[in-house]
């Protein structure tokens, strides 16, 4: 009936199949929307209290010294007392916490994280800890889109998806980039591309940067001059910035690495380390302290001189670095710009000297060493030269940024032997999983795509008369269960034969017991019909069932599917691919 297709059970029935755009787009908005209004809370709760405390919540280096090398100490504190109480499972923030719940829960995102992500990434921003606010953003954003479709009970084909939107909407939302905000999601978390994963991220990405925009219409996060190279001379000079950016985003995720292997020091430790640590860059260096906007901003102008340039390059890598990796629960996305960006702009300064040829700005080259740190860092080029792009407003900066990226992201992984960040942090938690393209393709597809519905469930022995009419189903199945559990599935054809055989028991006798009769039984598991076909070819390996049984969101039986059918969607996956 028409009223049915209004209902949420239809909608949700549709979400099971790759095709259904409208539905997926729909979820694209209200993710967008969803994202793009915590992002403005979390970004309240950072800028008043900096406001009220500064005056301008980029103004750490007002402050005297002393107070400059205990705010970080203080703000470490002030987290772990809110940590310790937590088991270490709830203290999971921030990207990688993302990915590991991508990986090994379809999407599912606690609730409490993501409030502890909020508090907690709000006070180390707030205390001066040389972190971003964009780690912590796309932990909020993927978590709201992930409560979303919990509420709305989404198979996991779409929960993928709708984390995916998060993400893209969170990326977007912090730079107004709102393509960078769909590659990076596309790259990094969901690793992969597909046009019905395009289409929802799009739009959440889109909605989110409109919000934005409508609330911050005229804040940017930096001032960006107008940029271009001068002439193919500079190609050399280009290229060094690639190799020597590539070798910085190497350090960092080294540093990272190396001190994800402390995690065995209790929390306390850890992160007074953290807060010590920071401290002392806020000391040596005040530019370090908080998000830095207003430093890359000086940097792309350019007001800095060389060695204030090489001083913040080392100090704001080295002390994001170690506090990132000792656990503090602060972004990196953000520092990783400014790392680029000073140490771009150095080599700009240096290439201007040096050269007797025209060469570009000094704002050029840091521009060029933004997009190389991230694209290096992350391992996420196009989504690296697509934030150039946005940011710039700039075609020219292609070229260049294009080849400098590259060529980082060639050092960073082919001389230096890095992998991306987050992937790293994953594999050293043994939390990583890699996907063929058959996994990824099942992964974007629900059971209930395949599922045999309307198969009936009859208890394993029946009267003769009742025998007689299962005779009239049409399907290739009867579900079997004894003592209301389902047990396994009937051929259908072969109940037949033996009903109809001259041999088969009269409708005087009192029953048949349709486990003993000769015929076709594949033992089946029980599976939710929001699983994915993923999770479904893992079943099977994992139990040895032939045949699943799909159990509906109110735990009706809805349908069945065979280890054949499934066999059956791979084959053709193999052959599109």
């Amino acid at each position: 009936m028409l009223k049915d297709v209004f209902t949420l059970n239809h909608f949700r029935g549709r979400l099971a199949h790759t095709g259904a755009l409208p539905q997926l787009a729909l979820l694209g908005l209200l993710s967008g929307l969803a994202t793009g209004l915590v992002m403005v809370i979390f970004r309240f709760a950072i800028e008043l209290p900096l406001e009220w405390l500064l005056g301008d919540p980029e103004a750490f280096e007002q402050l005297p010294w002393v107070l400059r090398g205990l705010l970080p100490l203080l703000g470490a504190g002030v987290i772990a007392l809110i940590l310790l109480p937590f088991p270490p499972s709830r203290r999971r923030v921030g990207v990688v916490y993302v990915l590991e719940r991508l990986n090994f829960h379809q999407g599912y995102l606690h609730g409490r994280n993501a409030i502890i992500q909020f508090i907690t990434g709000s006070i180390a921003i707030i205390s001066g800890m040389p972190g971003g606010r964009e780690g912590p953003a796309v932990h909020l954003g993927a978590a709201i889109c992930s409560q979303l479709g919990q509420r709305i009970k989404v198979p996991n084909n779409t929960m993928r998806l709708m984390v995916g939107c998060g993400v893209a909407a969170a990326i977007s939302a912090s730079f107004n980039t709102p393509l960078a905000g769909v590659l990076f999601a596309m790259e990094v978390v969901l690793m992969e591309y597909t046009v019905n994963g395009f289409l929802p991220v799009m739009i959440a990405s889109v909605t989110a940067a409109v919000m934005n925009y409508l609330l911050f219409s005229s804040d940017v996060a930096f001032i960006v001059p107008e940029l271009q190279y001068r002439s193919l001379t500079e190609l050399p000079f280009i290229m060094l910035l690639g190799v020597v950016l590539g070798a910085l985003a190497a350090a960092f995720c080294k540093i990272v690495t190396l001190c994800q292997h402390l995690h065995h020091w209790p929390l306390s430790a850890r992160l007074f380390c953290a807060g010590a640590v920071a401290g002392i860059a806020g000391i040596v260096a005040p530019q370090v302290m908080g998000i830095g906007y207003d430093t890359i901003s000086d940097i792309l102008q350019p007001h800095l001189l060389l060695s204030t340039l090489l001083i913040i390059t080392v100090v704001k890598l080295v002390a994001t670095a170690f506090c990132f990796g000792m656990g503090m629960p602060m972004g990196c996305i953000g520092p990783i710009l400014f790392v680029g960006a000073a140490a771009g702009g150095a080599l700009g300064v240096i290439a201007n000297v040096g050269s007797h040829q025209p060469v570009g700005a000094i704002g050029f080259y840091a521009m060029l060493g933004m997009g190389s740190m991230m694209g290096a860092t992350l391992q996420a080029p196009l989504a690296a030269l697509t934030a150039l792009l946005e940011l710039t407003h700039n075609s020219n900066i292609i070229f260049p940024g294009m080849l400098a990226i590259v060529v980082a992201n060639l050092t960073c992984t082919y001389v230096f032997k890095q992998k991306s960040l987050f992937w790293s942090l994953l594999l050293s938690s043994n939390q990583a999983q890699r996907q063929t393209p058959v996994s990824q393709a099942l992964s974007r597809e629900s059971v209930a795509a395949i599922m045999r519905r309307g198969v009936p469930l009859y208890p394993y022995k029946v009267s003769p008369e009742l025998a007689h009419s299962m005779l009239d189903h049409n399907g290739l199945w009867y579900l079997i269960s004894r003592d209301d559990v389902p047990v396994c599935l009937l051929s259908t054809n072969d109940l037949r034969a033996f009903v109809l055989a001259e041999h088969a028991p009269t409708q005087e006798e009192d029953t048949i017991n349709l486990l003993a009769i000769p015929a076709i039984r594949k033992d089946v598991k029980a599976i939710a019909i929001q699983s994915t076909l993923k999770e479904a070819m893992d079943l099977f390996n994992q139990s040895g069932a032939e045949a699943l049984y799909v159990t509906g969101w109110n735990g009706n039986i809805v349908g069945a599917f065979t280890r054949d059918d499934l066999t059956s969607y791979m084959n053709n996956q193999q052959t599109l691919l």
